[in-house]
């Protein structure tokens, strides 16, 4: 499959990122929201974070920060979410550490899988590489973790213990 044949497989990631907002209630933070994928079929109270302020979509809440050190009280959301950020973040395990410092109960993480994907999803100034296997790990160390497939995305689910 082609990089542009990937790009172009919109009801899958669109099947991936209802999985992922099907998950996030009450009140939610969605991390590096950017353009607002995610935070758009999150329903109920969300908080958009994002580090660019120009870049960030006007949904719901907005504040603008740095994921590694996030501006807000312990335990301030139900979920923490985000979608494909990991794989743009160098810093990646600090953004974990903190989306499960300010979660209640579950964060939530999708992550293009395979190298065609993390190709396409990721912002090319990003010069690392992301293990989906090291994130996994990452997550375990906070509590418990599920892992679902899907053909492009890896979405990680990790409760607070």
């Amino acid at each position: 499959m082609s990089l542009f044949a990937l790009l172009g497989e919109i009801e899958r990631r669109e099947q991936v990122l209802r999985h992922v907002a099907g998950h996030c209630s009450g009140r939610v933070l969605d991390v590096a929201t950017g353009s607002g994928y995610l935070a758009r079929k999150i329903r109920g109270s969300v908080v958009c974070l994002d580090i660019d302020a120009n870049a960030v979509a006007r949904l719901g809440d907005v504040v603008v920060g740095d994921a590694r050190r996030m501006p807000f009280q312990s335990e301030s959301f139900d979920v923490v979410a985000t979608w494909s950020a990991l794989a743009h973040i160098s810093e990646w395990r600090s953004v974990v550490s903190e989306m499960f410092r300010v979660a209640r109960r579950l964060v939530i993480t999708a992550e293009p899988r395979g190298k065609l994907a993390l190709l396409a999803f990721r912002d090319f100034r990003c010069k690392h590489e992301l293990s989906l296997e090291e994130v996994i790990a990452e997550f375990e160390r906070f509590g418990r973790v599920e892992v679902d497939n899907f053909e492009f995305f890896t979405v990680v689910r990790g409760w607070k213990v």
